[in-house]
């Protein structure tokens, strides 16, 4: 897909096409792939309708601490998620700000 972000704004639908929009050389240096990858089916769970599964994913992450300091820390990386699965985002600018 290697579109760029502003192209593929809520359309994208599987892991693969995210991860070339990602700077996934950044997720491996932070060693933070399955994380943001369970977020990414949160937020395309989320986009299909299916609020209590994606909230249940969403507990499920925030047990870690890794995902927690990812969240606060590389906010960007989320950001990205939810403009290309949602086309916006609800996140704040806060630590750990993020409303569903």
């Amino acid at each position: 897909m290697s579109a760029s972000p502003e192209e593929s704004m809520g359309k994208v639908n599987n892991w693969s096409d995210m991860k070339s929009i990602l700077p996934m050389e950044d997720v491996n240096k932070l060693r933070a792939e399955k994380l943001l990858r369970g977020y990414f089916r949160s937020q395309l769970l989320l986009s299909r309708g299916k609020k209590v599964k994606a909230e249940r994913l969403i507990r499920c992450l925030d047990r870690y601490p890794e995902f927690r300091k990812l969240e606060d820390e590389h906010e960007y990386l989320f950001k990205a998620i939810d403009y290309a699965v949602k086309g916006s985002t609800n996140r704040i600018n806060e630590p750990g700000g993020y409303r569903y």
